[in-house]
């Protein structure tokens, strides 16, 4: 639950995105809560460097050579940016890691979703 004063920076490169996520920000009342920003990953936030307590992230983390193989109902819902992770599913973890100390603040978390079959590699 976020305090009195806190507020969440919603980013992403999708135009699609941008506007459902308007839409949802809208139909709940959050508009004092939530900003949403169009670009890539940190790009939008660079007035709020060192002021992030947080970041929770869903990035695309499916190898391109898996795509083909995915069952035919996530093409249906999830556009190819939002899925493909590049060659070994990392690309864009890899840049929000390296990111991220000039966003969050001494401290800060980091959240992210990924597969089980790169926590190996994280």
């Amino acid at each position: 639950m976020l305090g009195p004063e806190g507020r969440v920076f919603a980013t992403d490169v999708s135009e699609v995105a941008i506007d459902v996520a308007r839409l949802n920000v809208q139909r709940y009342g959050m508009q004092d809560k939530v900003e949403i920003r169009h670009g890539f990953w940190f790009e939008p936030l660079e007035d709020l460097k060192g002021k992030l307590m947080g970041v929770i992230s869903n990035p695309p983390y499916i190898p391109t050579d898996d795509l083909p193989g995915l069952q035919p109902e996530v093409g249906w819902h999830e556009p190819k940016l939002a899925l493909d992770g590049g060659k070994d599913g990392l690309d864009h973890l890899l840049h929000l890691c390296e990111g991220l100390s000039s966003v969050l603040k001494h401290g800060g978390f980091f959240v992210f979703e990924v597969t089980y079959l790169l926590m190996h590699c994280i």
